[in-house]
């Protein structure tokens, strides 16, 4: 997020225009006193000269027998008031013209430089995009190319042990799966953008909810140096999308498997004032501090996802889209790369407010 422009540039613009004025009426007034004094002087010596010849004359004498000394005397000061009366609105009307170009100015100046900036995000996001898709079809052809080559080898199953068999068809079973993640993913991601991704919100009990994606995801855990620990508080209702509820959570469980090669992931669900938490816990490679700052972005990876074929990196962006459109959020804590990492999704307790459609959009990210 840009910074606004400082004050210093409105400071210096106000004694700019401030300076023209002086420049302006400094003159006027000069020559309006000029024309003042020099009436005064020659009022003055007009009546000196009538008090001479004519000892006790009245101002009334002196303007019935001389009316042309009278208006002689009399027109610097007339003139000299309207010319600095001329001058000053002519002043004022010169600083009109000037406030409007001025105004003008800064009016281009600031479209200019906010096009500008326009530009260079979209020229970033773009490059975003295009690194993101270079990345993306080559992590779709590592799963397809796995596929189509056990295969083959199963056409001839006939001359295969079954347990060699068996194990190539779980190949096949889990290139599949990446494939169906990315293609899904992609979708959600596209559905979030035009904000067609509608959810039927209502009370939901989360620690179920919790417990029954825990118990599909348990395959991913066999054979591994991985243990999960679970602590889920009973009964614990939230507002949410049931569907929706279990795609969020299996995405934060299924990260914290994929990046925790050996450890411990602690699985907790209770409340905390009027939220429920679901919280995911992982002992595994953690998220560097420069990563932390764009881990629910669109078509950006952290690290850890960029070594892996089976990370998109729009699986957080998509899950925090459908939290927000629930009332809710997801928080993300790491201490640095290889110390592991927390995320929480926080959703509102149960209202007893019935079924509720929502509209999911793309997230919104605090700078």
């Amino acid at each position: 997020m840009r910074k606004p422009a400082p004050r210093n540039a409105e400071l210096k613009q106000s004694v700019a225009d401030s300076t023209r004025m002086k420049e302006i009426r400094v003159p006027v007034l000069t020559w309006a006193m000029s024309g003042m004094s020099l009436g005064l002087l020659l009022f003055g010596a007009g009546w000196i000269i009538a008090f001479t010849h004519s000892p006790g004359v009245t101002l009334a004498e002196v303007i019935n027998h001389e009316p042309v000394l009278w208006v002689i005397t009399l027109a610097p000061i007339i003139l000299g008031i309207g010319g600095g009366l001329v001058g000053l609105s002519q002043g004022n009307a010169r600083q009109v013209q000037n406030d409007a170009i001025s105004l003008a100015e800064r009016v281009a100046t600031e479209f200019s430089s906010t096009i500008h900036n326009q530009n260079v995000d979209t020229a970033r996001a773009a490059g975003i995009q295009a690194k993101y898709f270079a990345s993306l079809s080559h992590d779709m052809r590592t799963p397809l190319s796995a596929i189509i080559g056990f295969s083959a080898i199963v056409e001839d199953s006939e001359l295969i042990p079954r347990a060699e068999l068996i194990t190539y068809m779980r190949e096949i079973g889990t290139s599949a799966n990446q494939l169906l993640t990315i293609v899904g993913d992609l979708l959600d991601a596209a559905k979030l953008e035009n904000g067609s991704i509608e959810l039927q919100v209502d009370d939901v009990v989360g620690d179920v909810i919790a417990a029954e994606v825990l118990s599909h995801l348990s395959p991913l855990i066999e054979g591994r140096h991985l243990r999960v620990r679970e602590n889920f508080d009973t009964h614990v209702t939230c507002r949410a999308d049931p569907q929706r509820l279990r795609q969020i959570l299996t995405n934060l469980l299924s990260n914290a498997i994929k990046y925790t090669p050996a450890g411990v992931i602690d699985v907790n669900t209770y409340v905390r004032g009027d939220s429920v938490v679901f919280e995911v816990v992982d002992s595994g490679l953690g998220i560097s501090k420069d990563d932390m700052e764009k881990v629910f972005l669109p078509f950006e990876q952290t690290e850890a996802g960029r070594l892996r074929t089976d990370s998109t990196g729009l699986g957080l962006t998509v899950a925090l889209g459908m939290a927000q459109a629930m009332g809710g959020t997801i928080e993300a804590e790491s201490e640095g790369s290889g110390r592991g990492s927390t995320f929480r999704l926080v959703l509102p307790t149960g209202s007893g407010s019935g079924v509720e459609v929502k509209l999911a959009a793309l997230p919104m990210i605090a700078a």
